[in-house]
Formats: structure tokens, C-alpha cells, sequence
């Protein structure tokens, strides 16, 4: 905090706020501190409509239509292209403006990857993302952490067209798989519930060993599912790469383990939290520190809270070709894994009647750097077209 805070010590806002010490903290460190987070990124660089709306989707506004159009002087200036304000129109119909314009002037479909099915706003067709829309979901991307970005898509372009007529939305892509069986919801009341979080890896585990695989390869697989591979190619302290997310698992039965009775824990995992155990123990005498239990399971525990915040609005899901991942909780068995070209997701779709709806974005373990357009390129797979109402 004392950083951060000098950083506004000359800061003209800052000597405008006022005097009372509660109010003024609240002020710098949740208003002022992201408003110059958001102008410093603008100032580097030249954002599109939708990227300025990325900084300041999570906001709330009374009128749904000033999720675009309060932005609208600030972004306008700067984008590739403008949005006009008529607050004749429904929110709806502003919406579906914004997303046409963005998919007419950028080459990703980074909108796409925003949009799911649930409790939309009247008259959005399932591509269009209703920013309106407030439930604390963790979208897999956030715009203020590029280290995390995925590249699902590798290098392609989006290949879209837009109808006026119906607002159908046309592209092309790969299917990678199909949804063959979804694992229960989480029965979790909040992003740090731990409890719940642990409930759904229990229960996930279970579905694991339906496939009558849960070796260390599995393991591994698992464990960067549950936390949605954000990890950075550094070494983790002594970990490897490979070797951390098969962890994840024997971290889970740690931090849960204790309120569960003995006989509950599968023995696989009890094997996982032991092997888990001894590698953490051989990294600290590496790098030069006395083992302390203690340390560990806090080390361990927010490990675990960084996967609940993607296991609590998320279904595990397992596919076809050995696929397994983690899709927003509308996603059911046959509906369809796609990776769109320029899109960063895989996406699921659903087909209904002579075309599909989207669901939502996926993470799809070993699909989130390119491979499927790798693929593509070798002919493994084909280029299909997605006609999205």
C-alpha cells in the first residue's frame, strides 16, 4: 500500500478528496487507483470500443444502455470506431450495435469469448454479450492481466460475416470434440467458499475415474484444468511446470482433508497428498528452507482459492478424444467444442433446429495455445461454418 500510495502523492485528484481518513482511503485505493489503471493503459495504447468496455464491465450502471454509451466520449476518441448515442434505442439493440462494429473492425473474436447462455437481456441473439448482466462470474480472461491471455486460435484471423436481417452471426472454425459427460455444479455460495470448492473436486475426481485412468499424466491434466493453466512459464520455486499442476490434487486433499473422515478420501488421493507432501519437502530443502507444515497449507490454500474462483460458476466436463476442461454451467453432453478462428477460447456450441446457439467460452486443456489450428494445418481436422443466432 505505501507504494501505491506515493505513487498519488502529486496526484491532483488526490489533493481534491476529502479530509475524512475513511472516505479517503476508499476513495484512493477502490476509485482513483483504477481510474489511473485504466488511463494509463489508454495513454499506451489504442484500445476499441470493447476493449474500453473490458476495463469497465464489472461497474454498474442504473440504466443498462450507459454500460456503452457512459463510455462513449472517452472510447469514441479513440477507437477504430465510434458508437452513437440514442437512448431511443433498447439496451438490447446497443448491445448488438457494439458487437457488430467490433466484429466488423477487429480480426479476433475476443467479444465472443464474453457471451454465454443464462439470464439475458430480451432480444440478444446468443452471441452478443448482455454487459448488463451481473453474477460475479470469473470470465477466463481479464483485460488488466495480458500474462494470462490464451491463444486458442493461434495466429488465425476471424473469418465472420454479420446479417442484418435475424442478427445472425457466420463464421468458421474446428471442432475439436464433442461434451460427453458433465460433472455436478458446484454447490459453493461464494468465490471463497472453500468447502463447496472441495465438494466439486471430490466429485470431479469421481467422474475422472469413470474414464479408468487417474495416473499421473491424468493427474497432471487435472490439476492445470482446476486452476485453468494460469501459470506463467517460470518455475515455480523449485517446481517444474508439469510436476506443480500434478499437485494440484494432493493440495486440494490437504487443504480439505482435515474436515473429511478418512475413510471418505479416495486412496489415489491419499497417494496424490503424500507424493505432493515429499516434492514439497525436497523444493524447500533446495532452495534453502526449513519445511514448516503450516507454511505449506497456507502456500496450498491459495492455490485452492485461485481454482474456486473458476470451479464455483463452471461444470468440469469430459470429451471426446480424451478432452477434458472446465465450461460455464449451461453446458450439457453433445454440445459441440469449437475453436473459431481469431477466436483466444474454444467456444460450445449447441446446435438447435438449422443453426447453433452459444453457450459460452470453455478452457479445454491442450487446446489453449493453437493446437487446434495446428491441426487445421496438417490436416487433421477441417474448417466448418457456424451459423450463430
Amino acid at each position: 500500500m505505501e507504494n501505491r500510495d506515493r505513487g498519488f502523492r502529486d496526484d491532483h485528484l488526490f489533493n481534491l478528496m476529502p479530509t475524512d481518513f475513511e472516505l479517503r482511503d476508499r476513495l484512493q485505493y477502490r476509485g482513483i487507483y483504477d481510474v489511473r489503471m485504466f488511463q494509463n493503459a489508454f495513454d499506451a495504447q489504442k484500445l476499441s470500443f470493447f476493449q474500453t468496455l473490458l476495463y469497465n464491465w464489472h461497474r454498474s450502471t442504473t440504466e443498462p444502455k450507459d454500460m456503452v454509451y457512459a463510455l462513449a466520449a472517452l472510447a469514441n476518441s479513440r477507437s477504430e470506431y465510434a458508437m452513437s448515442i440514442d437512448y431511443a434505442l433498447s439496451a438490447s439493440k446497443i448491445y448488438i450495435d457494439l458487437a457488430k462494429k467490433e466484429l466488423q473492425h477487429c480480426t479476433t473474436l475476443e467479444i465472443l469469448t464474453m457471451a454465454r447462455s443464462g439470464l439475458n437481456r430480451p432480444g440478444l441473439p446468443s452471441w452478443v454479450p448482455d454487459w448488463s448482466r451481473r453474477d460475479n462470474y470469473s470470465f477466463l480472461y481479464h483485460i488488466t492481466r495480458p500474462e494470462y491471455a490464451y491463444s486458442a486460435a493461434g495466429d488465425s484471423k476471424s473469418n465472420v460475416s454479420v446479417s442484418d436481417v435475424g442478427d445472425v452471426l457466420v463464421l468458421k472454425g474446428v471442432v475439436i470434440g464433442r461434451v460427453e459427460t458433465v460433472g455436478e455444479r458446484p454447490a459453493m455460495t461464494h468465490l471463497t467458499d472453500l468447502e463447496g470448492a472441495g465438494g466439486a473436486f471430490l466429485s470431479w475426481w469421481a467422474l475422472l475415474g469413470t474414464t479408468g485412468d487417474r495416473g499421473e499424466r491424468r493427474q497432471e491434466q487435472f490439476g492445470r484444468t482446476l486452476i485453468c493453466d494460469r501459470l506463467t512459464d517460470r518455475i515455480y520455486n523449485g517446481w517444474g511446470r508439469e510436476e506443480f499442476c500434478r499437485s494440484i490434487a494432493g493440495r486440494f486433499v490437504d487443504v480439505i482433508g482435515d474436515e473429511l473422515p478418512a475413510e471418505e478420501i479416495d486412496p489415489e488421493l491419499v497417494s496424490a497428498r503424500s507424493w505432493m507432501l515429499q516434492r514439497y519437502k525436497e523444493v524447500e530443502e533446495q532452495v534453502g528452507f526449513k519445511f514448516a507444515e503450516e507454511k505449506m497449507k497456507d502456500v496450498n490454500r491459495s492455490f485452492i482459492q485461485l481454482s474456486a474462483a473458476y470451479i464455483w460458476d463452471r461444470r468440469f466436463f469430459l470429451g471426446s478424444s480424451n478432452i477434458m476442461g472446465l465450461a460455464t454451467e449451461g453446458a450439457e453432453a453433445d454440445d459441440i467444442i469449437c475453436v473459431p478462428l481469431g477466436c483466444p477460447h474454444p467456444m460450445i456450441f449447441r446446435k438447435f433446429q438449422d443453426h447453433y446457439i452459444v453457450i459460452g467460452e470453455a478452457y479445454v486443456d491442450g487446446y489453449m495455445r493453437g493446437k487446434a489450428i495446428e491441426m487445421l494445418e496438417n490436416g487433421e481436422l477441417e474448417l466448418q461454418t457456424f451459423e450463430l443466432h
